[in-house]
């Protein structure tokens, strides 16, 4: 049996948009169809999904930080798939696990409305500059996902280099 979602969600924007006047941003996120095995409950279908090698909590061991982050294994699931792709496992999975629980504890609608005004998984500033890999990029963890490891290979390098860099500055 397929099941079609569709959800509308109402999110306080990034902070230039905040800037322009904009109080908020009403965004309609359509989900793809999903077989549910009649054999299995969705909750149960679900859990299968997420890799049981990625923990829930990650220790952000920059000096400025150094505690417990609680994450969202989800959009970890798929950050570690992608990250895969690009030859990131290993050590530089770990890297980039620990780099993005501290930024944003793996968050697609983090903002850091308080400081920078960042955005996303990735904390990008501003926002928009996620846009060049997806025009959904306010709620989509993949759209984040991607731009944010493009940022880091083409910035540092390797997620190792850029979590060396954020223990120093507190940012990558």
């Amino acid at each position: 049996m397929a099941v079609t979602v569709s959800a509308t969600a109402v999110l306080l924007p990034p902070k230039e948009m905040r800037e322009q006047g904009q109080l908020y941003k009403q965004v309609s996120t359509p989900v793809q169809p999903i077989k549910v095995d009649e054999k299995l409950q969705p909750r149960e279908k679900a859990e299968t999904l997420v890799d049981e090698r990625i923990p829930e909590r990650v220790l952000c061991g920059s000096p400025k930080q150094g505690t417990w982050k609680k994450i969202d294994v989800r959009n970890a699931t798929i950050g570690k798939g992608l990250a895969s792709e690009k030859g990131w496992s290993g050590s530089e999975w770990t890297a980039l696990l620990e780099l993005w629980a501290c930024e944003s504890s793996w968050g697609h609608l983090k903002a850091n409305y308080e400081g920078s005004g960042a955005y996303g998984i990735p904390q990008s500033l501003p926002a928009s500059k996620m846009a060049s890999h997806g025009e959904d990029y306010l709620v989509n963890p993949k759209v984040q996902i991607l731009w944010g490891l493009d940022y880091i290979a083409n910035r540092y390098g390797s997620p190792s280099k850029a979590l060396e860099f954020h223990y120093t500055m507190n940012w990558y």
